[in-house]
């Protein structure tokens, strides 16, 4: 082996010290969690171009016929429909990226911010997501057919969903949260160690 081959396997392989390993942990961690926003994102965004057709459509038959409540709730879930993939790519948008220029201090601050608000965004679900969503639909059915057993059923089982979603995203929002504490503690152990 000659100097040069030294010097490129020296470059190539990093240092195995502790704040590096807690690095490449929180980054493995993180690089998982930010794939399931942008999965998540795709969908709701996908799902959102399809419904949204269909909605205008039913929207401007409503109008049509002078039904207005009805043509109310669908208006009102088709600005839900444009606003969801907005607010996500906002929220995902506000994640930092890794930037080689970045101090790891500053670095791992971002991350934090990041992490608790993408917990926060999840566990708050029902007020930006599930709540509008169920208030338009169970609108929307309620105003076009009366209230009936049927409807009245029909409500029960869309809360019963949301319900479901909401508690889905709480457990969701807890990995973030246990990122965010493990960032935190790094942060606070990088702190330590860079004390005189």
């Amino acid at each position: 082996m000659d100097w040069n081959e030294m010097r490129d396997r020296w470059r190539a392989e990093p240092a195995k010290t502790p704040m590096a390993e807690m690095l490449a942990r929180i980054g493995a961690r993180s690089g998982r969690l930010r794939k399931a926003v942008l999965r998540r994102d795709v969908v709701e965004t996908v799902v959102a171009i399809v419904m949204i057709p269909p909605f205008a459509w039913l929207a401007w038959q409503l109008g049509a016929r002078g039904q207005w409540l009805p043509f109310a709730f669908i208006a009102f879930l088709l600005g839900w429909l444009v606003y969801v993939p907005l607010r996500l790519r906002r929220a995902r948008l506000a994640l930092p990226r890794h930037r080689a220029d970045l101090p790891t201090r500053d670095y791992l601050a971002a991350e934090l911010d990041g992490m608790i608000a993408q917990a926060g965004m999840l566990e708050a679900v029902w007020r930006w997501y599930l709540a509008p969503c169920a208030i338009g639909v169970v609108g929307f059915v309620v105003s076009a057919r009366g209230i009936t057993p049927k409807t009245l059923g029909y409500a029960a089982v869309v809360v019963g969903f949301c319900v479901l979603l909401h508690v889905a995203n709480r457990a969701a929002a807890r990995h973030f949260r246990t990122l965010a504490d493990d960032i935190r503690e790094q942060v606070a152990a990088f702190e330590r160690s860079n004390e005189p």
